[in-house]
């Protein structure tokens, strides 16, 4: 889909903070995070919803095995997950680490978009929860 944001980012088309990637699947940093590291994790080919993806398992492992990480990185358990989201018509599931004591997230902030990340303070996260 041409105007699907997610898919040009998957083009190089727009810039993000890259977390992960490999030949299916992508993870970048939240524009708008809830918490320092708030990554979405997206399929490289367009699908519209999480369940639509054909690689579900696939999907989910990757999902897993940057949550492993964020774990590490953070020194926590706690790795939140979550499907929530329609303003982009593109598969993508959130995951949010527990980060700055935060161990509890309220999903209404990220709807109402109340924080943004400019590229370059997200630039310097990443490369702290980049895989």
């Amino acid at each position: 889909m041409s105007n699907c944001v997610f898919c040009q980012i998957v083009k190089g088309e727009a810039p993000v903070n890259k977390i992960y990637e490999d030949e299916r699947f992508l993870a970048f940093l939240e524009m708008y995070p809830l918490c320092e590291g708030h990554t979405l994790v997206i399929p490289k080919k367009h699908y519209c919803w999480v369940w639509d993806v054909p690689q579900i398992g696939e999907y989910l492992k990757v999902c897993q095995k940057i949550a492993c990480h964020f774990q590490k990185v953070t020194g926590k358990e706690k790795v939140q997950i979550y499907t929530i989201g329609e303003a982009v018509p593109h598969a993508h599931i959130h995951l949010l680490p527990p980060t700055s004591g935060q161990e509890k997230f309220a999903v209404v902030a990220h709807l109402a978009h109340e924080s943004f990340l400019s590229f370059e303070d997200g630039q310097k996260v990443a490369a702290k929860f980049r895989l």
